[in-house]
C-alpha cells in the first residue's frame, strides 16, 4: 500500500500485508474499503506488532477488483468490536491493486485474433499474457488449475503487450485451433518470478462462417468445414457452431456455405414461384449443373419425374433409345430384327452396379446389451443410428444407406488390417455400413464430406441412453473405401428391374419390366409384379398396365366371312406386340399388319 505510516509502527513497503481467510479479528485490525466509503467491503485484516499477517480471502491469493482503496482502522474496544465495516473509522492510508479489469475477447479459427484496449489499473508496455485451458469457466481459472494449450494449437508462450500494456496480438489462429473457452492470465512487466496468477478475462475461440463444431469422446472439439447440402453460420461465446441442413429437395454447390441463400434446388426439381423445390413434371428434366433453371424437356415429352439428365427420357412404347452415348438421345420404332435386342435389352435392367461407400464402426459394451435377449433390440438400434449418422455426415439420403451390426466375445479380441485391437473384459459390438450413389462424381463428394468424429458424435447421439452409456472405446475402423455394389432387383421377386435411364442407388427404385405389370401386394403396401395376362403385352420397364395386343381383321382358312377378331398371344408375360396374333385356325391377311 501508498500513503501514512500506519498504526502501532506499520510503515508502508517495510512489512508485508496479508489477509487472513477466515476473517477475523484479533486485538488489531485492518480492513479494505472502497475510496471514501465506509461499509463493510473485502476481508478483514489483522495486524499485531510481532506477526506480518497475510489478508487473502481465497487460496493465498489476492482476488479484488483492480482500483484505489482505502486502508481503515478499527481496535477492537467496549464501543467497536471491529465486526463490520463502521467500525472502521481510522484513515490508515491508501492501498492500490494493480492488473487488467476483465473482458471477454472473440475470435474464430483462422482469423487475427488481437486485443485492442485491454483496461486496468498500473498496465504497462511489457506485460504478458499467458493462455489457459480450463473446464469451463472457473472462477480460479488463473490459480494452478490450467491445462496447456500446446495441444490445442494455441500460443503456448506468453504474448507481450503492445502500447503501454493496452493491446496483445495473438496472431491469426489455425483452422486446426480447438474451438472453447480459454483463461487470459496476466502478469506484469519485469516479474519473471511471478506466475501468471492474475486473471484478465475469456478468450472464446469459435469456429469460422463456413465451419461448425465436432467434439469427440474425449470432449475436445475441432472446426470441419460446412458439409455439402448444409450451410453453417459459424459460433461464438455464447451460441456453438453447428451445421443446418438447407430444406427438402435442395443442397449446396460445394462444400463450406454460410447463408441459407446457398441452397439450391437438388437436380431434378425446380424453384417454384412460391419459392419451394418441386419435381420436374413426367417428361422433363433438371440437370445438376443447371443452377436456378427451369426443367428441360425430353425430346419425346416421355420420362419419370424428377430426372436429372437426358439419360433417364424414355421412349414411347415400341421404340428404343438407338443412341448409346450418355448425352445422345434417339428414339428408333422396334422391327422384327430387333425384338430380341430389347429383349435383351430390358433383362439386363434387373442387376445394375452402382458406385459407393463403406465402412465400419467397433465398440465395446456391457455383456447385457448383447444377451441373446437384449441383442435384438440392441441390433436394430445400432444399425439405425449407424444409418442416420453416416447419412448426416455424408449428405447421402438415408435409402441409399444399409448398415449391419454383430456382435462379439472379447476373448475373440477383433483384429483388423490396421492392428487396431479393441479392449477386453466386455462384448463387442461391430457395425458394418455401405452406401450407393448415382455416379462417381457423387461417390466423390460423399467421401469428401465424411467426417469420423462427426460419424461418431452423431451415432452416439442416435442411441438410447442406456445403450449410450454403456459403450466405450468406440472406434472408426479408418476412412471408407470405394465400391461397386451389385444391386439386383429379382431378389425383390420375379419381373422387377431398374427404369431406363435410372442411376441406381436403392432397391426401391426398380419397377416391373416388360411382359409385367404392377400389382398389389397381400400386405397392402408394397407392389409386386404380375406377368402380363394372354392377349397383352408390355415392352418397358414400369409399374403400369400391360397393353392389350387389340383386334384384326383375320381370315379364316376355311374361307369364313371377315371378322374382327381379338389378337392373343401363345403365353402370359408377352414383352414385344409382334408376340400378338390371330387365335388358332386364323392367319393374318397381310404379314407386315404384325408389326404395325
Amino acid at each position: 500500500y501508498s500513503g501514512q505510516q500506519g498504526p502501532e509502527g506499520v510503515v508502508a513497503d517495510t512489512l508485508g500485508i496479508w489477509w487472513y481467510a477466515d476473517g477475523s479479528v484479533t486485538s488489531l485490525g485492518w480492513k479494505l474499503c472502497l475510496p471514501d466509503v465506509g461499509n463493510d467491503y473485502g476481508a478483514t485484516v489483522t495486524s499485531t506488532t510481532t506477526t506480518t499477517t497475510r489478508l487473502n480471502p481465497v487460496e493465498g491469493f489476492l482476488s479484488a477488483t483492480p482500483g484505489i482503496y482505502r486502508m481503515c482502522y478499527c481496535r477492537p474496544s467496549d464501543s467497536y468490536t471491529c465486526a463490520t465495516g463502521a467500525d472502521f473509522k481510522a484513515d490508515a492510508g491508501l492501498f492500490t491493486v494493480k492488473g487488467p479489469y476483465s473482458l471477454t475477447l472473440e475470435c474464430t479459427a483462422g482469423n487475427s485474433c488481437f486485443l485492442p484496449l485491454l483496461r486496468g489499473v498500473g498496465l504497462s508496455a511489457g506485460d504478458q499474457i499467458k493462455l489457459h485451458k480450463v473446464l469451463g469457466r472457473q472462477v480460479r481459472a488463473c490459480r494452478g488449475y490450467d491445462i496447456g494449450v500446446a495441444d490445442f494449437d494455441l500460443p503456448s508462450e506468453p504474448v507481450v503487450s503492445q502500447a503501454q500494456g493496452s493491446s496483445y496480438d495473438f496472431g491469426v489462429l489455425n483452422k486446426t485451433v480447438v474451438p472453447g473457452i480459454y483463461a487470459m492470465c496476466w502478469r506484469p512487466s519485469g516479474a519473471s518470478d511471478l506466475e501468471f496468477n492474475t486473471f484478465a478475462g475469456w478468450l472464446a475461440v469459435s469456429c469460422p462462417p463456413g465451419y461448425f463444431e465436432i467434439r469427440g469422446q474425449d470432449g475436445v472439439g475441432v472446426c470441419s468445414m460446412c458439409t455439402q447440402g448444409f450451410y453453417c453460420r459459424g459460433g461464438s461465446s455464447t451460441v456453438p457452431a453447428v451445421k443446418t441442413k438447407c430444406p427438402q429437395f435442395e443442397g449446396t454447390l460445394t462444400r463450406g456455405a454460410v447463408q441459407a441463400s446457398e441452397c439450391e434446388c437438388n437436380a431434378g426439381y425446380r424453384r417454384s414461384s412460391d419459392g419451394v423445390c418441386v419435381r420436374c413434371p413426367p417428361g422433363e428434366f433438371r440437370p445438376s449443373n443447371e443452377s436456378e433453371a427451369e426443367c428441360l424437356v425430353c425430346p419425346t415429352g416421355n420420362g419419370p419425374a424428377a430426372a436429372t439428365g437426358l439419360a433417364q427420357c424414355t421412349c414411347p412404347a415400341g421404340e428404343v433409345d438407338a443412341d448409346d452415348s450418355p448425352t445422345g438421345f434417339r428414339c428408333e420404332a422396334v422391327q422384327e430384327l430387333q425384338s430380341t435386342v430389347l429383349t435383351t435389352q430390358i433383362s439386363s435392367q434387373q442387376a445394375l452396379t452402382s458406385p459407393g461407400l463403406a465402412g465400419d464402426m467397433s465398440m465395446s459394451t456391457d455383456e447385457s446389451q448383447t444377451s441373446d435377449e437384449a441383442w435384438p433390440t440392441t441390433k436394430a438400434n445400432v444399425e439405425s443410428a449407424a444409418v442416420i449418422s453416416v447419412s448426416r455426415t455424408t449428405n447421402v439420403g438415408l435409402n441409399q444407406i444399409s448398415s449391419t451390426a454383430s456382435r462379439a466375445t472379447a476373448e475373440r479380441r477383433l483384429d483388423d488390417e490396421s492392428g487396431r485391437r479393441l479392449q477386453t473384459g466386455s462384448s463387442i459390438i461391430v457395425v458394418t455400413w455401405q452406401l450407393q450413389v448415382p455416379s462417381d462424381t457423387d461417390a466423390a463428394s460423399a467421401m469428401e464430406n465424411f467426417n469420423p468424429l462427426e460419424l461418431s458424435e452423431g451415432f452416439m447421439q442416435m442411441l438410447p441412453e442406456d445403450l449410450r452409456t454403456s459403450i466405450t472405446n468406440i472406434t472408426e475402423g479408418g476412412p471408407p473405401v470405394t465400391v461397386e455394389v451389385l444391386l439386383n432387383c429379382s431378389s425383390l421377386g420375379p419381373g422387377f428391374a431398374f427404369p431406363f435411364g435410372v442411376a441406381p442407388t436403392s432397391l426401391s427404385q426398380c419397377e416391373c419390366t416388360g411382359g409385367f405389370e404392377g400389382a398389389p401386394s397381400p400386405d397392402g403396401i408394397t407392389t409386386m409384379c404380375m406377368s402380363c395376362p394372354k392377349g397383352s403385352y408390355k415392352d418397358f420397364i414400369s409399374d403400369a398396365d400391360c397393353q392389350a395386343c387389340g383386334d384384326m381383321t383375320c381370315i379364316s382358312g376355311d374361307d369364313c366371312p371377315e371378322a374382327m377378331h381379338p389378337l392373343s398371344t401363345r403365353t402370359d408375360g408377352a414383352i414385344l406386340k409382334s408376340e400378338c396374333e390371330c387365335p388358332a385356325g386364323y392367319f393374318y391377311e397381310d404379314e407386315t399388319a404384325k408389326t404395325n
